[in-house]
């Protein structure tokens, strides 16, 4: 990220996308939408130089919707991403590193902990990291490299929160009587024999099924091999 206007406020310089093994599917410099006035190049490794090969910040942010939309992201404080894109993505759809206990846990670091990328990295994967300039490929590489190691036991978690949540959604309200004790009105002999839709003014089929978000695998390539809308 590079500090935008007098209060060098937080924007996106550079943005970087793998895939499920670590594949650089996405990596460009972004012009910000307001001028720069911190490049912060000790940390975000980004320089005056390469905003001349920058995309403007609306195509980066149409492109990158495009690319994750209906899939899972996985980042570390990717909140953070998201509001320099100022983007929002399905809270089902997000497995946040730094936010989630399995990676910290695993680590040895309390799952409350607020805990560096870098350590992470170097607790779980041997990996130094982060020890100069950012390298935002780099950092996308080890999240998702720390995300596999403990995805069986996420996504297990996860299957079973969102069936308790099913089954609670499909049972009856206590406070409600069963749709099968309502009082139905009553009807004369040809309404008997030609609208059936009188006798259940609520049938349980006319409610939306309940449908669980299906979603690609994050390992699947970009499926644009171009973008001449930028």
């Amino acid at each position: 990220m590079v500090g935008v206007g007098e209060k060098k406020e937080s924007a996106l310089g550079r943005i970087s996308i793998v895939s499920y093994y670590g594949q650089v599917l996405y990596d460009v410099m972004c012009r910000p939408e307001e001028v720069i006035t911190d490049y912060r190049t000790p940390w975000s490794g980004i320089r005056p130089t390469d905003m001349v090969r920058a995309i403007p910040f609306e195509c980066v942010q149409d492109q990158v919707q495009r690319i994750i939309e209906g899939r899972i992201v996985v980042g570390h404080m990717v909140f953070n991403d998201f509001h320099v894109l100022k983007m929002q993505h399905p809270k089902d759809l997000i497995r946040d590193t730094g936010l989630a206990p399995y990676a910290k846990v695993k680590a040895g670091f309390h799952p409350r902990q607020p805990t560096a990328l870098r350590n992470l990295a170097e607790k779980l994967l041997g990996l130094r990291i982060q020890t100069g300039e950012h390298c935002s490929t780099e950092d996308a590489q080890a999240t998702m490299a720390i995300y596999r190691l403990v995805e069986e036991e996420w996504e297990a978690d996860l299957r079973v929160k969102t069936s308790k949540k099913k089954s609670k959604v499909l049972q009856p309200s206590p406070k409600k009587r069963p749709i099968f004790d309502l009082e139905l009105p009553s009807l004369s002999d040809d309404q008997c024999s030609s609208d059936f839709s009188a006798l259940n003014p609520n049938p349980l089929n006319c409610y939306p099924p309940l449908a669980l978000k299906s979603c690609s695998s994050s390992s699947l390539l970009l499926e644009d091999e171009y973008w001449d809308d930028c």
